[in-house]
């Protein structure tokens, strides 16, 4: 399992390296990036029912969701679910059983991430459409602080 782990860790660096020298990953403004993470939360395949519903009730307090706008961060969720969900069969059969990894396979994995990237930046943004105005500006105002 280590060994997965060090592969994994390896490859995402690359990735990232890869992602960031192509500018081809979509991004988000600053003030869009929490409701990103919130979205990856959401939509992790495997996610136990009740895990999600307090996530859903987290968000109706936080933001003051209707249900309509809930439906939406459901709905979107449950998309972005379906491509995560492949991304790690894909993944897994790109590293299986292999002790380092080709540039190719590196090459591979950059794809999942930009495939990832390119349903979700478009799901946000849908997020903000799809709520009241006042609710968009508390989800903007929601920004990650670093500690201090």
């Amino acid at each position: 399992m280590k060994l997965h782990s060090t592969i994994l860790l390896t490859s995402f660096i690359s990735v990232g390296s890869i992602l960031a020298q192509s500018n081809q990953m979509p991004t988000l403004a600053p003030d869009a990036e929490y409701v990103r993470f919130v979205l990856m939360s959401l939509a992790t395949p495997g996610l136990e029912s009740a895990i999600v519903a307090k996530q859903q009730a987290f968000l109706v307090a936080r933001f003051g969701l209707n249900y309509d706008e809930l439906s939406s961060f459901t709905k979107a969720a449950d998309t972005l679910r379906q491509v995560l969900a492949q991304n790690q069969k894909s993944e897994a059969a790109i590293i299986s059983g292999k002790q380092s990894l080709s540039d190719s396979d590196r090459s591979a994995v950059a794809a999942l991430v930009s495939n990832r990237e390119a349903v979700l930046v478009p799901l946000v943004m849908q997020l903000f459409q799809s709520v009241r105005p006042e609710v968009a500006n508390r989800m903007r105002a929601t920004v990650a602080r670093p500690s201090k």
